[in-house]
């Protein structure tokens, strides 16, 4: 059984799970995370964005985080990709659904998946500053492996129920939560939560998976099947168009 630490330390549910995922999944994740910072160095002008190894909430360039570029942020979808992780993740997803208050009726109610999916290698004295996932569900951040002096997550209050702010920095000991994590735990907590890292302040690349969980189902979402197939298309071809295909065969 997955272990589960329900923490809920300010106004919203947060829970950390540990999953059961054997090394060599989170051998597999560790090595697709340099795959796609080596990918992104080599081929950058053949990649639209603005930035496409980093994000305007961290500082060192040689960090690599794949949130805003796609089909970087995709990369559950990916060939290769350990299945295995994924049913572990959507196992945790669905009771933390349950903490949060939600009802299953049936199946097919409400079936949650990710949505949005990347790693990032957060260099020694970078940080991820404060941001939110608000266009999602649940989100979480998931740790492949973890070292002493990495830098923990932290998460802050919201000012009211409607308050989509980013963040504030310098908030009280109530306002704000500092966690650490440990090798193959995740944390799940809803996607409008404002959240952010503490500095690497190791002397080693801190890993980690960021994975924004979504629903469809008959009381929710329900795309027409042929807009679904077509866009998965067009992302098998972009995947082809700039080589990423040929690396992760």
């Amino acid at each position: 059984m997955t272990l589960k630490t329900i923490i809920d330390p300010l106004d919203f549910p947060l829970v950390q799970y540990k999953l059961e995922c054997a090394d060599k999944v989170n051998d597999i994740l560790i090595e697709q995370a340099y795959i796609m910072n080596k990918f992104v160095e080599e081929n950058h002008k053949n990649i639209s964005g603005l930035n496409p190894k980093g994000t305007k909430y961290n500082n060192n360039k040689d960090s690599y985080i794949g949130a805003h570029t796609p089909p970087f942020n995709r990369c559950h979808m990916f060939p290769g990709f350990p299945v295995e992780f994924l049913e572990e993740l959507l196992h945790c997803v669905y009771d933390f659904a349950k903490h949060c208050g939600v009802e299953l009726r049936q199946p097919s109610s409400c079936m949650f998946y990710v949505e949005r999916g990347w790693s990032t290698i957060t260099k020694p004295g970078d940080i991820i500053d404060g941001h939110t996932h608000i266009t999602h569900t649940f989100s979480s951040a998931y740790y492949p492996n973890w070292k002493e002096g990495q830098g923990g997550m932290w998460f802050q209050r919201r000012k009211h129920d409607d308050d989509h702010s980013m963040y504030e920095k310098f908030k009280g000991a109530n306002e704000q939560v500092a966690l650490q994590p440990s090798a193959g735990s995740v944390f799940l907590f809803p996607s409008w939560a404002p959240h952010g890292t503490l500095t690497n302040e190791s002397d080693e690349d801190r890993i980690s998976y960021s994975l924004d969980i979504g629903e469809v189902g008959l009381d929710y979402k329900l795309p027409p099947t042929s807009l679904i197939e077509n866009m998965w298309k067009e992302f098998d071809n972009d995947l082809t168009n700039i080589g990423l295909m040929d690396v992760l065969k």
